[in-house]
C-alpha cells in the first residue's frame, strides 16, 4: 500500500495560483501542464512541513538545499512513486525554483548536484483499425434505437425534446449522440481530448471547406478539415441536444448543460472497453495516436502529419515510425536510393532475371 502524505491543506494557496499564470505568460506552459506542476509542488512543500516539523513562511525558501529534494525523492522512491512520476516532479520542482528566483524568494536553485530521473520512452499506444471500427460501431445500435425520433420534423422533434427533457431516456439518448460524435472528433482529426472540449458553438464550421480552427499547446493554431462523417455527426448531437444555448456555448455540454469534462469520456471509455474486450490502453488520447499511426500506415507523409497533429518538433511525430515498422521498412524501400536494385523475394521474375 503507498503510503501519502496529507493532502487536507493546500500551503501558499496565493503563490501557486501567482505561479500558473507565470508559468502560463511568461514561460508559455500550457494551462494543463502547470495544473499537474502545482499538485506536485503541493506535495513537496507538504513534505518540508513534515520534514521540517515546522510551518512554511516566505524565508523558508532560502533553506531549502538540494538534500531536502534528494529527502523527498528518496520518500517517494520508497513509497512505490513510479519514475516517470518524479520525472515531473522533478521538472515541477524547477520551474517552482526558477519562480521564486523571478519573485526574489530564493538566491540560488538546490539542483546543481541533482538530475533529472531518467524514464524509458514510451511508444504511443495506438488501437488497431479492427479496433477502432469495434469501438465506432458499438454506438451504431443505439443510434439506430434513436433514429425514428431523429427523423422526425423540427417542430415535432423540439416539442418531443420539450415534454422529455428530464426524461431518462431521452438524457441517455442524447449523451450516446455527444460521446459518439466527440469520439469522431478525436479518431477523425486527431485532436487531444482538451482541444476537442475548449471548442465553443461559434468555432465550428457552418460551411465550405469546413476548416475547424484548434487552439493547442503554448497557444499555436492549426486548421483541419472536418470530414464529412464527423460533420454530420456532430450535427445529429447537437439537433439532439435539449440544450438550445447562443452561439458561444460549449460545443459539447454535459447533463447539466455546463462544458463537458475529460473525465465523462474517459468514464465511458473504461466501460466500453471492458464489454468489448479492448486493450486498456483504450483512452481518449488513444484515438489522437490512433489517427496518426493509420495515417502513416496508408502512407501518409510525416511531415504531414506533423501538421496535423500540431506538433512543433517532427521528432514528436516520429515515434509514430516505430509504432509501425512495416511503414518503416516501406519508406525505406521506396526512398533509399539503393532499393530498386534490391530484388522482391516474392517476384519470381526477378530471381529469374538474377539467375540468367
Amino acid at each position: 500500500m503507498q503510503k501519502t502524505m496529507s493532502s487536507s491543506f493546500l500551503v501558499f494557496p496565493v503563490l501557486l495560483q501567482e505561479f500558473q499564470v507565470w508559468g502560463v505568460h511568461k514561460k508559455g506552459k500550457s494551462r494543463l501542464t502547470l495544473v499537474r506542476y502545482k499538485q506536485e509542488i503541493s506535495a513537496f512543500l507538504e513534505f518540508l512541513t513534515q520534514h521540517w516539523q515546522e510551518t512554511l513562511i516566505e524565508s523558508s525558501f532560502q533553506n531549502v538545499t538540494h538534500q531536502d529534494v534528494r529527502s523527498f525523492f528518496a520518500w517517494r522512491m520508497e513509497n512505490g512513486v513510479q519514475k516517470e512520476t518524479n520525472a515531473i516532479a522533478f521538472s515541477s520542482l524547477k520551474l517552482w525554483f526558477s519562480f521564486l528566483k523571478d519573485k526574489g524568494w530564493t538566491v540560488e536553485i538546490p539542483y546543481s548536484k541533482l538530475k533529472r530521473p531518467k524514464c524509458r520512452k514510451s511508444l504511443p499506444k495506438a488501437l488497431s483499425i479492427h479496433q477502432t471500427q469495434r469501438l465506432l460501431s458499438s454506438f451504431s445500435l443505439e443510434q439506430n434505437l434513436n433514429q425514428e425520433k431523429h427523423d422526425l420534423p423540427n417542430h415535432l422533434r423540439q416539442e418531443n425534446q420539450e415534454k422529455d427533457v428530464s426524461s431518462t431516456s431521452t438524457v441517455i439518448a442524447w449523451e450516446d449522440l455527444r460521446d459518439y460524435s466527440l469520439m469522431m472528433l478525436l479518431y477523425g482529426a486527431g485532436l487531444r481530448i482538451q482541444e476537442a472540449l475548449t471548442l465553443d458553438k461559434v468555432d465550428w464550421p457552418s460551411r465550405e471547406p469546413w476548416l475547424l480552427t484548434i487552439c493547442g499547446k503554448r497557444n499555436s493554431t492549426r486548421s483541419i478539415f472536418v470530414l464529412e462523417s464527423i460533420r454530420r455527426a456532430v450535427q445529429v448531437y447537437l439537433d439532439a441536444c435539449p440544450y438550445k444555448n447562443r452561439k458561444e456555448a460549449p460545443l459539447f455540454l454535459g447533463t447539466r448543460g455546463s462544458r463537458l469534462q475529460p473525465c465523462v469520456l474517459q468514464k465511458r471509455l473504461r466501460f466500453l472497453r471492458e464489454m468489448l474486450g479492448l486493450s486498456p490502453h483504450t483512452t481518449p488520447h488513444a484515438l489522437r495516436h490512433s489517427f496518426a499511426s493509420h495515417l502513416l500506415h496508408k502512407g501518409v507523409d510525416l511531415r504531414d502529419i506533423q501538421a496535423l497533429l500540431g506538433h512543433a518538433s517532427l521528432r514528436s511525430t516520429q515515434q509514430y515510425l516505430y509504432v509501425t515498422p512495416q511503414t518503416l521498412m516501406s519508406i525505406h524501400n521506396k526512398f533509399h536510393p539503393r532499393s530498386s536494385y534490391l530484388p522482391d523475394p516474392a517476384s519470381s521474375s526477378d530471381l529469374e532475371e538474377i539467375a540468367s
